[in-house]
């Protein structure tokens, strides 16, 4: 329960940390403005990663949607002779 909390409260701290230098400095470069929104953006995609690693009802519902490949069966794709003339 920590980790679906912690790691995604991590990312949105790197935005805290802009947002005091900014008020510190009055200087934000771009690429520190860029590097925030994609710290911004980041954060949905670490916190679905950690409720599926913390919650075991939600990976069997993902894996469930998922479709298994078993690449070991037969292929069910039929071979069609080439059409002959007459």
């Amino acid at each position: 329960m920590v980790a679906q909390t912690v790691i995604p409260l991590t990312l949105l701290w790197g935005l805290v940390v802009i947002v005091i230098v900014d008020t510190i400095t009055h200087n934000v470069s771009q690429s520190q403005m860029n590097l925030a929104m994609v710290i911004f953006s980041l954060h949905g995609i670490v916190e679905s990663v950690a409720v599926l690693s913390v919650h075991q009802a939600y990976r069997r519902a993902v894996w469930r949607m998922v479709p298994m490949i078993d690449h070991d069966k037969p292929s069910e794709v039929q071979q069609v002779a080439p059409a002959t003339q007459t």
